[in-house]
């Protein structure tokens, strides 16, 4: 553990210079946790208050009602995920399951929104890294609906 959010999110994606007011605040939102190999990291119809980004492993995301499980997206180092439900304040549509040993950045909605406050820039950053993710993964689903895969 100890990874930097600030290295990560440079790495991953194309974010602003922070400063060093949002180094510290990044530093002061994201927490890490580590799951292991099949374990649950949320369930289906959970609160959505947390929003996810895989810093190693791999997880699952997957419907339990549809054929005992059927999986929706797998996401590895450098997604985010859990972003849906973090936004519309709407419970988990899906479970999320590690698939392997895995540590992930936890950004907690309650500090996200403190940040919107003190640091709207910041949260302007996170949202615009999301909204990138979230048209992405958009434009996969319309191409895998139209054959376009």
């Amino acid at each position: 553990m100890n990874n930097s959010i600030v290295e990560y999110l440079k790495k991953h994606y194309e974010i602003e210079e922070a400063g060093e007011k949002g180094i510290k605040d990044l530093e002061e939102i994201f927490s890490e946790e580590d799951f292991k190999k099949d374990e649950i990291i949320f369930k289906e119809n959970e609160p959505g208050e947390k929003m996810y980004l895989v810093i190693k492993g791999m997880v699952k995301i997957y419907l339990t009602e549809l054929d005992g499980g059927k999986t929706i997206a797998l996401i590895k180092s450098g997604e985010i995920f859990g972003e849906i439900a973090f936004f519309d304040k709407q419970p988990h549509s899906a479970e999320a399951m590690a698939l392997m040993d895995t540590e992930i950045f936890v950004l907690d909605l309650n500090k996200f929104n403190d940040i919107r406050k003190t640091n709207p820039g910041l949260a302007l950053n996170i949202t615009d890294v999301v909204l990138k993710t979230f048209a992405k993964r958009l434009r996969g689903t319309t191409r895998k609906m139209y054959g376009l895969y």
